[in-house]
This record gives C-alpha cells, sequence and structure tokens, in this order.
C-alpha cells in the first residue's frame, strides 16, 4: 500500500483465514479444489468437489444398508449398480424423509446432479478439459461444501434413527 519506498511507514493489510481442522475425509478433497479454484485451474476443480462429497457420503450409506443385508451383498450393489447420482436424487432423499431430515433442496441437488455429469464427462469420456468455466467451477465447488455439510448434518441422525 506504500509507494515503494524502503523505510517508509505505511499501513499494513494482513488477513488470516481459520478454518477448524475437521477430521472428515472429504475435508482435503475440499481443500484440493478449493486449491485448483485459487489457481484458476477449473477442471482441476471438479474430481476433488465431487469425491468429498461422496467419501463423506457413501460410508453412510453402506453403513445403512448393511443393518439389513450381507456385507458381500451391499458391496456387490454398492459397486455394480448404485451410482452416486442414484443416492443423491433417490436414496438419501428417501431416507432423510423416512426419520423426518429437512431434505437437501432441488437447486443443490441439480447442482450436485451438474457436478457428477462433469465428473463423469472428465474422468470417463475425457471432455471438456479445457472448456469448464470460471462459472462452472464456482457452482461446482459450492455445490459440494452444501452437499459435504448436508451429509455431515444428516449422518448422525441417520445412523441413530434407522434401524
Amino acid at each position: 500500500m506504500g509507494d515503494g519506498t524502503v523505510g517508509k511507514e505505511c499501513p499494513v493489510r494482513i488477513s488470516v483465514l481459520w478454518v477448524h481442522q475437521d477430521k472428515e475425509d472429504g475435508w482435503a478433497y475440499i481443500v484440493d479444489a478449493l486449491d485448483a479454484l485459487a489457481l484458476q485451474d477449473n477442471a482441476r476443480v471438479i474430481v476433488p468437489a465431487q469425491s468429498a462429497v461422496e467419501v463423506t457420503l457413501m460410508p453412510v450409506i453402506h453403513q445403512l444398508l448393511e443393518r439389513h443385508s450381507s456385507k458381500g451383498n451391499v458391496e456387490r450393489f454398492m459397486g455394480d449398480r448404485l451410482t452416486f447420482g442414484d443416492v443423491i436424487n433417490i436414496l438419501l432423499p428417501f431416507l432423510c424423509a423416512q426419520v423426518d431430515i429437512p431434505t437437501m433442496t432441488d437447486d443443490i441437488r441439480g447442482a450436485m446432479t451438474k457436478l457428477r455429469k462433469l465428473r463423469n464427462d472428465l474422468v470417463h469420456e475425457g471432455k471438456r478439459r479445457t472448456s469448464i468455466t470460471t462459472g462452472e467451477a464456482i457452482e461446482a465447488l459450492a455445490a459440494a461444501v452444501f452437499g459435504f455439510e448436508y451429509v455431515k448434518f444428516a449422518r448422525p441422525q441417520l445412523l441413530a434413527r434407522l434401524k
């Protein structure tokens, strides 16, 4: 903020960002996505953003399903048939409704669906590597943060109230 003169007194602006340490597996993915966004590497935001929600949510679903089916059946079902999109758009809203937990809003679920599509385009199709806009990256990351926090909110209630 000074004029470049060495030794001259001038105002100094310092910003500090502090985030409470989170032991969630997904938190490291959120940080990776934030880092990619700060570096303006829009395509590199997508995979960790989606992964943050998936690694936080899928163990909860696995644990709930194992309460009523064998571990092998659950692993086959989740590995072969159950997609992340199915969990976000069908299974999670159904489970939350069963125990009167407010469901994720349609806007957030829609943004999570866009995020999943972008991720699939990148990972499975090799598409859109350079064409992901900053707006898409920001929306994807916001969806992931909301999804991640929603799972953290819903998980203890689901595990305690669904038998």
